[in-house]
């Protein structure tokens, strides 16, 4: 079965990628501390993370506008697509909660906002 991602899905997994690589230095810092089971589990994550950017999307920016056909190992795909997955459904859940703050907010700023008018209104009145 061969996978098939649009440019722009290209350049959004890239995207992503590169910014979880950020957190490689993490393999380090768990075998220093010995804990194998994570070294094991970020070795996995960036193995396949790595693996999927040199075998089929390339690194740096994209200028064509064309579908991409995946041939990175289903199994190591599977993997890759699950870690970056997990990491997007984290990052939709904070900016739910930010957006949803960005309102309140937005709805206190807006109240301030009418009833300086109404009160800017109402001492204009007062003055004449």
């Amino acid at each position: 079965m061969s996978v098939r991602i649009s440019a722009q899905e290209r350049d959004a997994l890239y995207g992503r990628i590169v910014l979880r690589l950020n957190g490689i230095g993490d393999v380090e810092t768990v075998v220093e501390g010995r804990d194998w089971e994570a070294a094991q589990r970020l070795g996995e994550e960036f193995s396949a993370l790595l693996r999927l950017v040199y075998t089929d999307l390339g690194w740096g920016e994209r200028s064509s506008s064309e579908e991409l056909t995946l041939s990175t190992p289903p199994d190591v795909m599977r993997h890759a697509a699950g870690v970056l997955h997990e990491i997007a459904k984290a990052e939709r859940a904070i900016w739910e909660v930010r957006r949803q703050e960005a309102d309140e907010e937005l709805g206190e700023v807006v109240q301030v906002q009418e009833a300086c008018e109404r009160i800017l209104g109402q001492l204009d009145q007062g003055d004449r």
